[in-house]
């Protein structure tokens, strides 16, 4: 059957391949081609040149040996079939690793697996005897109806988070301040879904935005392309020597802690170019514009933002608004910007940096955000479309130092607001910092060059680091603040915290000498108080008559710079107010130690967690939380004479987080049995420092909460956990973010 069955189907497909005789021969003819193909892929030169069949012997073919021709075979090309080999190979290399990974994290999750069937069996008799425990107490008296209990953190479940408002959602930490009464406004904030930097730009936006006064923008006088300064204070000369004068107070201030300018390119030739030009609408009068009105802000420095508080609202046309030094100026100068916009030129670049740096000062964190975005792009158009302008030519120095100026800027959003990085993040390890000063930005010292130098390698330190422990144990889950995090070996984040510390000091060993420091020196900032004379400043210095005229004119609460400035230092003492160029230093002795000090807060802080929620700790975890706490001490940006300076201090709603971090850390070794225990083995020197460094980090959140938005929602923090530094006694439900 089956044998008839085969001859039918055979007979029957045959109508239906007419071809099939002519087909039989079409075999026998394809391997002849491909043999023939194959003698001449493998054929020597000399037979391929000839056309002629090689017997393809080695070292010679058997016509090369006869007639003494060199015999020379070609490379075999890879074919299609070679290729594919090649890609699998290439493919399971980049998989093996992978594979390794994994297998390595089953025989880690074997032992948790272990861990939990530990404590399952455990957990009635850890129930039974938790009635008198402080934590599980808490934790059940903040339990409220229909919100979902925190997931129990298991051994190794560790999240690395820099940010503060991150390490708030720890599981102790949000507990602490949930049970914290009365309640904080505004809490829920940091715990929603919602990205907390964006609520917090979108909060903060809510604040009135900078007033237009000072200038008519519907004066009929106003020309359509000239300078009309409009409402100016009397006792403001508006000529050159004027002009040249508050050039120096921004080239001894400002620009010495954001270098963006040359002070001889600007005297010789932006500003004759643009009185030369009648101030018309172009980019030179705007830079000109926006450095006039940082030099007001400057002036109106050497004081707490607190003082005279009575004038902090001015009338104007009946109308109550808030006037910071300058702001007839900047907005003059943001009325022109639009004009230059679109350029791609290091003017443009300048401009947005300058603005940013007056938006900051004002206490605009979103706008200054915006700018800083918007100098970042046009300075990657720029070093797109001329890449050889970054040569060492005096140009080239000021596009790389405001390149280096953005990724700073945009480093401190990143590491504590979670900001994306810009596009100029790909030019980071291209374009060189050193040699960017081939003439000295100030006449005196290149102490100021040596800041800047140091400011950026710190930064890099900084983003070398965050990547380091993120890698260790990973990055907080979008999922929630609860969820489990990457299991981090004790011994891995040990060695790394001890090797980045270790890089860290040798770093603060390699400091030049102008900028180094020893621990427990006082910032002065400035030689002793009889070397000052304002009568001898090149500008006119805060008190004297013009600076009066415009208090008087303005009102404004932020001139309260009072004849012959007088700071008070820890110890009481008044002293007499030092030089623009001796503060600017202090702040910038201020601002590179508490960098450093920050980040050793940083790299040790993950060992605060460990203490607060892991069930078994080492002699090592308890030994870096010490250190994590004696790291949080007496910063010196909340001492004299930075703490005094504060608008030439940029990013301070950075500083006003990372402050607010300290004092809940330490808020929290005084509740906690366990960091409690680490704070007692330090000693009393250590209480005394503890104490100073609460009073200070309250005042410097006090002296922002009625300019800042951000810095008044630390301070319902901050009023919260130390209710005796306030001095209202009163929390109401008014107030911005």
């Amino acid at each position: 059957m089956d044998h008839n069955f085969k001859a039918e189907s055979s007979s029957s497909a045959a109508p239906a391949t007419p071809a099939a005789p002519d087909s039989s021969s079409t075999p026998t003819e394809s391997a002849y081609m491909k043999r023939d193909r194959h003698i001449a892929l493998r054929a020597c030169d000399a037979c391929r040149s000839r056309k002629q069949k090689c017997d393809e012997q080695k070292p010679k073919c058997g016509w090369c040996k006869r007639t003494g021709y060199k015999c020379e075979y070609q490379p075999i090309k890879e074919t299609i079939k070679d290729k594919n080999g090649a890609d699998t190979l290439a493919a399971v290399n980049r998989i093996e690793p992978k594979v390794h990974e994994t297998h390595d994290k089953v025989l880690e999750s074997h032992q948790y697996i272990e861990l939990i069937y530990e404590k399952v069996n455990s957990l009635p008799a850890f129930l039974a005897s938790a009635g008198g425990s402080h934590e599980m107490s808490m934790g059940a008296a903040q339990q409220t109806p229909g919100q979902p209990r925190p997931t129990a953190l298991q051994k190794g479940q560790h999240q690395y988070v820099s940010a503060v408002h991150k390490m708030m959602v720890w599981r102790v930490v949000r507990q602490t301040l949930e049970a914290v009464h009365p309640k904080i406004i505004n809490l829920e904030t940091v715990f929603t879904d919602e990205p907390y930097p964006s609520a917090m730009l979108e909060q903060q936006g809510l604040m009135h935005s900078l007033p237009h006064v000072g200038v008519d923008a519907h004066s009929p006088s106003r020309l359509p392309t000239a300078f009309v300064m409009g409402q100016i204070p009397q006792g403001w000369p508006w000529n050159k020597q004027y002009l040249e004068s508050r050039s120096a107070v921004y080239f001894d201030s400002f620009n010495l802690i954001h270098p963006v300018l040359d002070h001889k390119l600007f005297v010789e030739v932006t500003l004759p170019s643009a009185l030369y030009d009648s101030m018309q609408d172009s980019a030179e009068s705007t830079l000109v514009l926006l450095v006039m009105a940082l030099a007001e802000m400057a002036l109106a420095e050497g004081s707490d933002f607190s003082i005279s508080q009575s004038n902090y609202r001015v009338a104007l046309e009946g109308t109550a608004v808030n006037v910071p030094p300058g702001l007839d100026f900047f907005n003059e100068a943001r009325r022109r910007m639009g004009f230059s916009m679109a350029d791609c030129t290091l003017e443009n670049v300048q401009i947005f940096v300058l603005a940013g740096l007056y938006y900051e000062c004002c206490s605009r964190h979103k706008e200054f955000w915006t700018m800083t975005v918007q100098a970042s792009l046009a300075c990657h158009a720029l070093i797109n479309s001329e890449p050889a302008a970054l040569d060492t030519s005096p140009r080239g120095d000021l596009i790389r130092r405001a390149f280096w100026h953005c990724c700073a800027i945009e480093s401190g959003l990143n590491l504590e607001f979670g900001m994306p990085f810009s596009v100029l993040e790909r030019w980071d390890e291209t374009i060189s910092f050193e040699n960017l000063f081939i003439h000295r930005i100030h006449r005196d010292s290149h102490v100021f060059d040596d800041h800047f130098y140091t400011h950026i390698s710190l930064r890099g330190h900084a983003l070398d680091f965050h990547r380091r422990l993120t890698a260790i144990a990973g990055p907080a889950s979008a999922s929630g603040p609860f969820s489990p995090g990457k299991a981090v070996l004790p011994d891995r984040l040990l060695n790394e915290v001890h090797a980045m510390d270790s890089e860290l000091f040798r770093w603060r060993q390699s400091l030049p000498v102008t900028v180094r420091w020893t621990d427990g020196a006082q910032v002065t900032g400035y030689p002793s108080p009889e070397q000052h004379s304002f009568s001898n400043a090149p500008y006119p210095a805060p008190g004297e008559v013009v600076m009066e005229g415009v208090q008087q004119a303005a009102g404004s609460m932020f001139y309260t710079s009072p004849p012959g400035i007088m700071a008070q230092d820890m110890t009481g003492v008044m002293l007499q107010g030092p030089s623009l160029i001796d503060r600017t230093r202090g702040v910038l002795d201020a601002l590179l130690r508490t960098r450093y000090c920050y980040l050793r807060f940083l790299i040790y802080r993950p060992f605060i967690y460990r203490v607060l929620h892991y069930e078994r700790i080492t002699e090592q975890d308890q030994a870096s939380a010490a250190e994590c706490l004696r790291a949080c001490l007496l910063w010196p940006i909340i001492s004299h004479p930075a703490c005094r300076n504060k608008r030439l201090i940029t990013c301070r709603f950075f500083w006003s987080h990372n402050l607010l971090g300290i004092l809940i850390i330490l808020y929290l070794s005084t509740k906690n049995d366990r960091l409690k225990a680490v704070r007692s083995s330090l000693g009393e020197d250590f209480e005394h420092d503890a104490e100073t460094t609460v009073s200070l980090c309250i005042k410097w959140i006090k002296d922002l909460k009625k300019v800042d938005a951000s810095a008044e929602w630390c301070w319902s923090i901050a009023r919260a956990l130390y209710p005796l530094h306030d001095d209202e006694r009163v929390i109401t439900d008014t107030g911005h973010f």
